[in-house]
């Protein structure tokens, strides 16, 4: 069953990905299949909301991590902001991901918060062309 979620809040430049319920290794690998795809159409650089507040919890060992995600490195990321779950071990292992990865990471308590930092960082992003349901859908 899958267990993330991931779509455009501004096409081609700001993704919103929403993780819940247990990730297992074969969900880390989907998901960066899917967002390459994403990366591929989108127009650099191209940021991620990362909305983790539903994630109970992910693989703890960083070399199947490491081993497994390449998206990430794609030259076309912009930042990573981060709506952290509340678990402790998770919380640790996400920012642990971002190190491992030299990501532009930030990791802000609520969606509001991840705009304005986005847009403060980025002004090239026209937020008047957000699909702000996006930000609103709940898990399948």
């Amino acid at each position: 069953m899958i267990s993330y979620s991931i779509d455009w809040v501004i096409n081609k430049r700001v993704l919103y990905s929403r993780v819940w319920g247990v990730q297992t290794q074969e969900h880390i690998e989907q998901s960066d299949e899917d967002m390459k795809q994403f990366l591929e159409e989108g127009t650099p650089l191209i940021h991620l909301i990362m909305d983790a507040r539903e994630l109970e919890s992910m693989p703890k060992s960083l070399g199947n991590i490491q081993s497994t995600i390449s998206a990430i490195t794609d030259p076309a990321y912009g930042w990573v902001v981060a709506i952290e779950t509340k678990n402790p071990v998770t919380k640790f292992m996400g920012l642990m991901v971002a190190k491992l990865f030299r990501l532009r990471f930030r990791r802000v308590a609520t969606i509001e918060d991840a705009i304005q930092f986005l847009s403060e960082m980025d002004n090239t992003l026209n937020w008047q062309e957000a699909d702000m349901s996006i930000l609103s859908k709940q898990p399948e």
